[in-house]
C-alpha cells in the first residue's frame, strides 16, 4: 500500500529499546476503571482542603464531600455552561446538592436541618395533634393524589415506610395549600425528592419552595386544572 504516493515500505523503522528480562508489559486498565475514571475526574474528586467540615451537625462522608465539591464548580460555571450541563445530566454524587440549589436556591450546606426537621414537625402537630401516624390507616384523612396516581408510588425506588412517608407529606400539602386543586406530578416529584434525600424535613421543604415560587410562575409547576392544560398546549407548541 501507499501513503501519499509513498511506499510504506520506504519510511524508516523507529529505533526500539530492547527490553530487559524483567520486563512486565503494563496491565490495561479494567473497563470498570475506565468508566469510574470518566464518571469521575480527577480534578472534580480531590478532596479539597478549603471545605470546612465543622459546621456540619454530622460529619460528612467522602462521597458527600465529593458532591458538594463537584457542585461548587458546577455552580462556577457561566449560566449558559451550566444550563448544557445539566441537560447533559448531573453526576449523582452531585446530584441531590445540585437540586437542592436549583430549588431553594441555596447551597444545601448552609441550611439548618434541624429548622427543617421543625418545620415538618409543627405541621404535623397541627394535621395529627402530635401522633404522626405510621400506617396509612392511621392518617385518619383521605390521601390525596392531586389528580395523579398515589398508587404508583410502588414504581419509585422507595421502601413500605417511604411510601407511608411520602403520603404524609401529600396530606401535609394539602392541609397547608387547600388551593391546589389538580397538580398531577406531586405525588411523583414528592417520592423522586424523597428517594433522592432520603430526609422528609429537607423534602417538605423544597415542594413548599416549589409551590411558593408556582404562585407567579404559573408555568413552573401548574397547581390547577386550567394552568395544566396551557402547561401541556404550551410543551406541544414546543415540540
Amino acid at each position: 500500500s501507499h501513503l501519499g504516493g509513498t511506499s510504506l515500505t520506504m519510511i524508516p523503522s523507529l529505533p526500539t529499546t530492547p527490553k530487559s528480562p524483567d520486563y512486565e508489559a503494563p496491565r490495561p486498565p479494567h473497563p470498570t476503571e475506565i468508566a469510574e475514571r470518566r464518571r469521575f475526574p480527577s480534578h472534580l474528586t480531590e478532596r479539597d482542603p478549603t471545605i470546612d467540615t465543622s459546621s456540619f451537625d454530622v460529619t460528612p462522608t467522602e462521597v458527600e464531600i465529593q458532591g458538594m465539591m463537584m457542585t461548587d464548580k458546577l455552580l462556577s460555571l457561566s449560566q449558559n455552561k451550566l444550563k448544557s450541563c445539566i441537560r447533559e445530566g448531573i453526576d449523582p454524587l452531585a446530584r441531590h446538592f445540585m437540586w437542592f440549589y436549583l430549588i431553594c436556591g441555596t447551597r444545601l450546606k448552609d441550611e439548618d436541618g434541624e429548622c427543617l426537621e421543625d418545620e415538618l414537625e409543627s405541621e404535623q402537630e397541627v394535621l395529627w395533634h402530635g401522633h404522626v401516624p405510621q400506617k396509612e390507616a392511621d392518617m385518619h384523612v383521605h390521601v390525596p393524589d392531586f389528580g395523579g396516581a398515589v398508587a404508583l408510588l410502588h414504581s419509585h425506588p422507595l421502601s413500605e415506610s417511604g411510601e407511608i412517608i411520602v403520603k404524609r407529606l401529600l396530606c401535609l400539602l394539602q392541609a397547608s395549600h387547600p388551593s391546589i386543586t389538580y397538580c398531577p406530578m406531586l405525588p411523583d416529584l414528592t417520592a423522586v425528592l424523597l428517594a433522592l434525600h432520603k430526609n422528609d424535613g429537607m423534602v417538605f421543604h423544597q415542594i413548599k419552595r416549589i409551590i411558593k415560587r408556582s404562585r407567579t410562575d404559573e408555568f413552573y409547576l401548574p397547581l390547577s386544572g386550567e394552568r395544566f392544560i396551557c402547561h401541556v398546549e404550551s410543551l406541544d407548541t414546543l415540540l
